[in-house]
């Protein structure tokens, strides 16, 4: 098993004495075990601080296996790690098991997008090596050695590591008549007749989150928990599967008895114990702190809007994200919507979460957009579409439609640009202080059916659903940086290459459309975690009908509906902790 160990803070001698302090721990920990070391290594994890150091002057043992620091300067860069560390975990000098497993303990607060970075080192631990065990936050240095022995708790068997989470245990072996099984059946945890080792641990729980493990005890009759189960678990005898719903949390001494046919001397009776860890409900860790009320540019935790245009309804909800709840940070995304004439337009954009005053750069962005979209829709786009004769759909001018969303939404696009430049400018700061991404979409009626189009820069997704919520035509695409996993951001710079520009253009023609719906990253990396789950028609129709639906009344005459919208971005995600932002078009019917 490998275990990573974050240990990031911006002073080298910080991160030195963490780096001293979990070696100690770790020490102590595989010294629990004899040959325990054999099967471990263990690596330190630094952003910031320069490790080199440490490592020079280090103790001698299985530590560590990050051999220098990582600095992370860029999003791009810090989803480039995960293959760093994999490179290193296949020196010779590491012989592990090519599948090994990873425990993985990070420290929250020291990594940008932690969420993002979890999720790619996940899928290149899966795809290349093996699965992860667990990934355990520690809010602090403080509370390191605590956070360190709690996640070694589902692997304290060190050496043999018969079990973790993630892996299911052997299916029994069919007992021979005569013949009972080995004592040391992969699927019985416990060393019986071992009266000095400590018990053993049975892999961890989670409040109120369905826990299941099934014991094989082999030739052992009348196997029964003595005593009380933990809160919420059940025990079948016959089966050996504890299983239920965890209540409450701490860990819990649970204690086994059974017959042993075999014992010649004494009772017949045999006991031994093992230790259940339930580890707290996720969500109840997470507090919501207030913003500083002194700090500069405001904005509201929670904004929900509904507006009537003449053939669409258009409804918008943005929250602030758990993650920016629990530093007391502000929301960064923001949203407009609005009508003109026929049109219905809906922008959302989200502010980087690590440019100090984001929060301000996408309110500028959406304002600015909305100030000018609606005039130059009717200008530049009008008179092509009008002029579309039904019946002749076939012969419909797409090469003026093309220059007419150039000349409206692009155009406008880059006002929010030079807006958010000038913005920063005003307040004496670099422009990537006031860093985010837009995206936006406008829809109207024509004579041959509905027409949308849409125009991103940066992460998040558009599109128009056709009838039931099926048959998406997505009007974004994704956005990368320069690097795998890197969003671009919202300057002026991006509108340089008019090649590039028109890429990012999408439009459609639907008969009868459910939705346009618009929405920022914090939506669409947990509804649709990949590219191709975000073009997969299935994948909307799920989104539409059994997710989105079952929360909010999505009908042109619903008037709550905002506050329908509002009370679903609350939805839980494992890892997706960002801001959330949706805005919907509903067609009059």
């Amino acid at each position: 098993m490998y275990v990573l160990i974050d240990i990031s803070h911006p002073s080298p001698g910080r991160a030195h004495d963490t780096a001293n302090k979990a070696a100690a721990i770790m020490r102590d920990i595989l010294a629990a075990e004899p040959g325990g070391a054999g099967n471990f290594r263990i690596g330190f994890l630094s952003f910031g601080a320069d490790l080199r150091q440490f490592h020079e002057s280090r103790p001698s043992g299985p530590i560590p296996l990050i051999p220098e620091a990582v600095e992370h300067t860029r999003l791009g860069r810090l989803l480039e790690i995960p293959n760093q560390i994999l490179r290193k975990m296949r020196h010779p000098a590491f012989p592990l098991h090519r599948h090994a497993p990873l425990l993985f303990i990070v420290g929250e607060g020291q990594i940008d997008d932690i969420e993002r970075f979890e999720r790619a080192l996940d899928q290149v631990w899966e795809r290349e090596a093996g699965k992860i065990v667990g990934s355990y936050p520690h809010v602090g240095q403080g509370d390191l050695v605590r956070h360190i022995s709690q996640s070694m708790d589902p692997v304290a068997d060190l050496n043999k590591a018969r079990y973790a989470r993630e892996f299911p245990v052997d299916p029994p072996i069919e007992k021979a008549e005569g013949q009972a099984p080995p004592d040391d059946h992969p699927g019985w945890p416990f060393a019986l007749g071992d009266k000095d080792r400590k018990p053993a641990a049975l892999p961890n729980a989670v409040a109120g989150v369905p826990y299941q493990f099934r014991f094989h005890p082999g030739f052992r009759q009348e196997f029964d928990i003595a005593g009380e189960r933990p809160p919420g678990l059940e025990f079948d005898s016959g089966t050996g599967v504890l299983s239920g719903i965890p209540q409450g949390d701490g860990k819990h001494e649970i204690t086994f008895r059974w017959h042993d046919p075999k014992a010649v001397f004494g009772s017949r009776v045999r006991e031994e114990s093992a230790t259940l860890t339930i580890n707290p409900d996720p969500k109840s860790l997470w507090v919501s702190k207030s913003p500083d009320p002194d700090a500069p540019f405001q904005k509201k935790n929670a904004e929900a809007f509904r507006v009537e245009g003449p053939d669409m309804i258009i409804a918008a909800a943005s929250v602030r994200g758990r993650s920016h709840a629990h530093a007391g940070t502000f929301r960064d995304d923001d949203s407009r919507i609005f009508t003109e004439g026929p049109w219905s337009v809906a922008v959302v954009a989200d502010g980087a979460g690590s440019a100090e005053f984001s929060r301000r750069g996408s309110e500028v962005a959406v304002n600015t957009f909305a100030e000018h979209a609606g005039p130059l829709l009717r200008e530049k786009l009008d008179g092509p579409l009008d002029g579309i004769e039904p019946g002749n759909s076939e012969r419909r001018p797409d090469g003026k439609i093309r220059t007419g969303i150039y000349g409206s939404l692009v155009m406008s696009a880059f006002e929010a640009a030079r807006a958010v430049e000038h913005e920063a400018k005003k307040h004496g700061k670099r422009s990537g202080e006031f860093s985010t991404t837009l995206v936006a979409a406008a829809a109207r009626k024509t004579s041959v059916g509905w027409f949308t189009a849409g125009f991103s820069i940066g992460d998040g997704g558009a599109a128009v659903l056709g009838p039931g919520g099926g048959e998406a035509v997505t009007l974004t695409k994704a956005d990368s940086g320069t690097h795998a996993g890197e969003t671009r951001f919202l300057t002026t710079g991006e509108f340089k290459d008019t090649n590039a520009v028109m890429d990012r253009i999408h439009h459609a023609f639907t008969p009868n459309p459910a939705a346009v719906v618009v929405m920022t990253d914090g939506v669409t990396d947990p509804k649709f975690p990949t590219d191709s789950d975000f073009l997969n028609p299935e994948s909307w129709v799920k989104f539409w009908n059994a997710d989105l639906g079952r929360e909010v009344v999505l009908h042109p005459g619903n008037h709550g509906i905002h506050e329908q919208l509002l009370a679903w971005l609350d939805f839980w995600s494992k890892g997706n902790h960002d801001d959330r932002t949706v805005a919907i078009m509903l067609p009059r019917k």
